[in-house]
């Protein structure tokens, strides 16, 4: 089948499972709420328009989209740009730790407006660690 690429074949030649194909579908989910996303900004790109629903979110897309040359008719490497932003597991709270990092704002700054899973808010410390997380590409510029 033409269906897939080589890598994300869901069987391999030798007839096993791929482990990518199963790791691509078990975040699937996520995947579609990042490419969505991707298209929604790619389609408007003078102002927020991600429609995530939070405002430092829209503003990560944004700014991102002010550095890429990405269309909406650009599919593929939207597709490509949202399988990266999962697979490297790019989460909400990451992006908004990046726009308000790009605001300015310290690392304690940014922990004491961001909660954590328990309602808390974050230490410096684990902002500083997401942070270093994030792979270059998705970093804002500045």
């Amino acid at each position: 089948s033409h269906q897939y690429c080589e890598e994300h074949r869901p069987k391999l030649a030798n007839g096993e499972w791929n482990p990518t194909y199963r790791q691509a579908k078990r975040s699937l989910t996520q995947f579609n709420i990042e490419l969505t996303r991707l298209t929604h900004q790619c389609a408007n790109r003078s102002k927020l328009h991600a429609m995530s629903g939070d405002e430092l979110i829209d503003s990560y897309f944004f700014q991102l989209m002010l550095r890429l040359t990405l269309q909406s008719a650009d599919k593929a490497e939207l597709r490509n740009l949202a399988r990266r932003m999962v697979d490297s597991k790019l989460s909400d709270t990451k992006k908004k730790m990046l726009v308000l990092k790009q605001s300015g704002f310290s690392q304690a700054e940014i922990g004491k407006r961001i909660l954590n899973a328990k309602q808390q808010p974050m230490t410096r410390q684990a902002v500083s660690k997401a942070l270093a997380t994030i792979r270059k590409e998705f970093l804002l510029g500045g």
